[in-house]
């Protein structure tokens, strides 16, 4: 079984940097992770570190093997212990062929990797109705439960017969990954129904609400294994949950409230304060989203609105820049992690809006940067209060980009360089040294140009 070509070179690239260098050589000095593996066959085990390179390397492969859906079988912990041995093994029969550390890979691959199977999953979908007809969206096929097929599936038929269904097959190495794969490809596939039924027949007034059909139950079987349990999921969708909002939640709220004062009483320029005020009003809105991937685009949507002007370019850059130099300039905050953060859900954000990738944002993404937008707002209030009125998203670009706070950021760009996990976010810090260098150019030369004009 193969892996995709992109996790086979890596593999191979750590493969051979072990067979040069030797787990017990260690260079003197090293930037980037350091990670401490112990690796147990029988009653021995050994100790070992990767450092820099080696670790960089050592945790892209892992990352990748964590996507392979031959694998998907596997925890990442056992992903780790299975890469932990392949890398001791190879270190304990360094200075190979080529040819050999092929095989010894391929070996790896062949023991750990699984075929995936075959799985079939049933939403049961209110409030709708489908009668005789069945309709077909890509994978998925709508259709009313009939009692043979509930039959069949030995679940509560007497409860769900005759109610509207979706059918998906996927396949997966384990039926929680069934279930979310099919979850991805039913949600599109009934989003583009309501726009079907919707826009089918212009004499049908067919209205907003009486499309708004969720997930009820999830119910999923292995294809082909007679002996595999039906399993019932109850899915209660993202139905709103009573919240009572009094003593210490009243209290913190209140607090909350009290920051956002300004946005209120005329003490923020109105062109800027319209500007915040639609930033919170997309943080508000990635709140109702039901999916992460729909709630980082809204919260990248928010962070544009409150720093990016219409001339602004390279919008993920330009925002990840100005979070970071808001931080930087009220000493603030953890900057440079967050506006990696930022950088990066661009980058998926660009796979879900561009290549019609879905799936591709968890929870921890939309709680990061969602502090990170909520902070961004609570700065540029604080900022205003320091600095004096700040007309506009322009005028705040212009306090932020002075030459004075570029200079800080490169200083700092070069202090995180020198770091021990520096090789994280190299990607981050080379993108805004360059763009503090263009600016800083770019100011150079206005305040050059002045100077001839005054003389």
């Amino acid at each position: 079984m193969k892996l995709e070509q992109s996790t086979q070179a890596k593999i191979n690239k750590l493969a051979e940097s072990i067979n040069d260098e030797p787990l017990d050589i260690k260079p003197s000095s090293h930037s980037g992770p350091v990670l401490v593996k112990t690796q147990s066959a029988g009653n021995v085990s050994r100790m070992f570190t990767l450092s820099g390179m080696q670790a960089k390397l050592y945790l892209d492969v892992l990352e990748s093997l964590g996507k392979e859906i031959v694998l998907e079988h596997l925890t990442r912990a056992e992903l780790d212990n299975a890469l932990t041995g392949l890398v001791v093994d190879l270190d304990s029969n360094s200075q190979q062929a080529p040819r050999e550390i092929r095989q010894r890979v391929d070996a790896f691959v062949s023991e750990i990797a699984r075929l995936p199977l075959d799985y079939e999953v049933i939403f049961v979908i209110e409030p709708i109705i489908l009668n005789s007809e069945s309709l077909t969206i890509g994978d998925v096929v709508f259709q009313k439960l009939t009692h043979e097929i509930a039959e069949e599936w030995k679940f509560a038929k007497g409860e769900f017969t005759n109610q509207a269904v979706g059918i998906v097959k996927v396949k997966a190495g384990t039926a929680g990954k069934a279930l979310e794969r099919a979850q991805i490809l039913f949600d599109r596939a009934l989003n583009i129904l309501r726009v079907c039924i919707s826009s089918s027949n212009p004499k049908l007034m067919i209205w907003d609400k009486q499309l708004l059909q969720r997930r009820r139950l999830s119910v999923i079987r292995q294809l082909g294994d007679q002996s595999a349990l039906v399993e019932a999921r109850p899915d209660r969708g993202f139905n709103p949950l009573q919240v009572e909002v009094s003593g210490v939640l009243a209290d913190s709220t209140n607090e909350f409230i009290e920051r956002l004062t300004p946005l209120y009483n005329g003490t923020i320029q109105d062109s800027l304060r319209d500007a915040l005020l639609r930033s919170l009003e997309w943080i508000g809105l990635s709140i109702t989203r039901e999916d992460y991937d729909d709630k980082v685009v809204t919260l990248l949507t928010a962070l544009e609105v409150a720093l990016v002007t219409k001339k602004d370019w390279r919008k993920g850059e330009t925002v990840a820049f100005r979070v970071m130099l808001l931080s930087l300039t009220l000493e603030n905050g953890y900057f440079v992690p967050s506006a990696d953060a930022v950088y990066r859900l661009y980058g998926l954000r660009n796979a879900i809006m561009h290549d019609a990738d879905r799936g591709k944002c968890g929870e921890e993404d939309y709680r990061t940067l969602r502090r990170i937008a909520q902070r961004t707002i609570l700065n540029i209030i604080e900022l205003n209060g320091k600095q004096g009125p700040i007309d506009d998203v322009r005028h705040l670009a212009k306090i932020l980009e002075t030459e004075e706070i570029l200079k800080q950021a490169k200083a700092r760009f070069e202090d995180w360089r020198n770091r021990e996990h520096a090789e994280d976010v190299k990607g981050i810090l080379n993108s805004l040294s360059k763009r503090a260098e263009e600016k800083l150019a770019k100011l150079r030369s206005t305040t050059r140009h002045t100077s001839g004009q005054s003389e």
